[in-house]
């Protein structure tokens, strides 16, 4: 089965601020949930080519992948392919300004399931959808409701 799922949320915080934190890949365990471990294969600022590599845990299952980066615009577009992954994936962040102090955030995820999750790929898609939900709410959270210097930034890309 293929999953196409996108989800949206506003947030009232600026695109540079927000597109900073969601694209720097040691961030990642503080906002997508599901995450155990994060490692930078790619020196930072990510940029075109750069790979992550992630493991996380979803439907009891653990996920062991490295996405790479195939799309970046500059604040606005991070677009990630697995190159190593149980089954074929594509993720993207997108960050839209409305104005000065908030912007939209969209998360998409593609992919198409295999094995366990092949036999369960209704619940998968509803659940990535949750997931996805649960994640921009986690992004919300830190960056409305965090002190600028409090949100870690380590390592920020160089924008």
């Amino acid at each position: 089965m293929a999953i196409n799922v996108i989800e949206t949320m506003k947030i009232s915080a600026g695109q540079k601020q927000v597109a900073a934190f969601m694209f720097n890949p040691e961030n990642d365990m503080q906002w997508i949930g599901g995450i155990i471990e994060v490692r930078d294969i790619s020196k930072l600022p990510v940029t075109v080519g750069s790979r992550v590599h992630r493991v996380a845990t979803f439907l009891g299952k653990e996920i062991d992948y490295i996405l790479e980066i195939i799309d970046f615009e500059e604040n606005h577009f991070l677009g990630m392919e697995a190159v190593k992954s149980p089954f074929p994936m594509k993720v993207s962040y997108q960050v839209d300004a409305e104005n000065e102090t908030s912007c939209v955030v969209k998360i998409q995820l593609e992919g198409s399931t295999k094995g366990f999750f092949m036999f369960m790929d209704r619940l998968s898609t509803i659940m990535v959808g949750e997931t996805l939900k649960g994640d921009l709410g986690r992004l919300k959270e830190i960056m409305e409701h965090s002190d600028e210097e409090e949100v870690k930034m380590e390592n920020p890309p160089d924008f």
